[in-house]
């Protein structure tokens, strides 16, 4: 932050002046302090892409599974039906829509139900290595489903703290200026307009603006927001991206997806977008093109 930077440095210049209205050296140290703690926050970047990381493991492994799944359930839908009650005690419909938890629960089960099948279903040519490796593989993806989940709090509590160290930083800031501008007022214009902070330092908090690798997901960092917020989109890239809420921050196109193509600039509210409040408040923006995109998010 520049400002805080800039601010320091004009308080340090005239800190005897400024002694009167009690700013001192501990409180710019403070400063300081605080300013150094924002810039250490962990880079959003890299938290991110911790988190799709961990998300494109967890769905190769949860193809596997339902992959694995099927070619023991379905010999025994072959043996039996599909209304034979040896069958239906797998309870393997709708497989691909299954929440992650619920998939791992019926991996588990698959092979629970097979182990004690497996005399009258060898004979499709299912085997104790086959359920193994079915078992070893559903244990993978609940350890994935976990590491997941890790990655989205441990972002979801960087976000946090530096939304609220850059607060802090930004209080001080604000109070910094107040007491130069009285100190001034009535002494030295130019040293009073040292002390102003411009729209253009000072209104960083209600926007942000990254990249999109090609065919990722990248959720936006956005707060405070209600169903009548107004969010201003813009494509600033050469493809074609996609935004919405959703309720995780990996989570793929909704119903509500805005496409905004190349050079666009779109605003709606929140609520339009998908924006439900303690269930769709993660922004994503997804890129499901072969090169880069890039963006820019207001809101108001």
């Amino acid at each position: 932050m520049m400002l805080a930077g800039d601010m320091e440095n004009t308080c340090r210049r005239d800190l005897e002046e400024l002694i009167n209205y009690g700013v001192d050296e501990a409180y710019l140290d403070s400063l300081v302090t605080n300013l150094q703690v924002f810039k250490n926050c962990p880079d959003d970047c890299i938290l991110s892409a911790r988190m799709m990381q961990a998300t494109e493991d967890k769905n190769l492994t949860k193809t596997e599974v339902m992959k694995q799944v099927r070619q023991v359930t379905d010999r025994a839908r072959i043996l039996w039906g599909v209304r034979h009650a040896n069958f239906r005690m797998f309870d393997v419909a709708l497989l691909s829509k299954q929440k992650d938890k619920d998939l791992v629960r019926i991996g588990y089960r698959v092979v629970e139900v097979a182990t004690a099948q497996l005399a009258d279903l060898s004979g499709e040519g299912l085997t104790i290595d086959i359920l193994n490796e079915l078992n070893a593989i559903v244990g993978v993806l609940d350890t994935q489903i976990n590491i997941q989940r890790t990655r989205i709090i441990e972002r979801d509590i960087a976000v946090d703290k530096r939304i609220m160290t850059g607060n802090v930083v930004y209080a001080m800031i604000s109070k910094l200026a107040a007491k130069g501008k009285l100190c001034w007022q009535d002494r030295s214009e130019a040293r009073y307009n040292d002390y102003l902070i411009t729209n253009s330092k000072g209104k960083s908090g209600n926007s942000t603006e990254g990249i999109v690798s090609a065919g990722a997901i990248v959720n936006v960092s956005v707060t405070k927001l209600k169903f009548n917020t107004d969010l201003i989109l813009s494509n600033k890239g050469n493809v074609t991206l996609s935004v919405y809420f959703a309720e995780e921050p990996t989570d793929s196109k909704t119903e509500s997806a805005l496409d905004i193509n190349p050079g666009d600039r779109i605003t709606v509210s929140a609520l339009k977008l998908g924006f439900r409040v303690n269930k769709f408040e993660r922004l994503n923006v997804c890129n499901e093109s072969g090169s880069v995109g890039k963006y820019k998010i207001r809101w108001e």
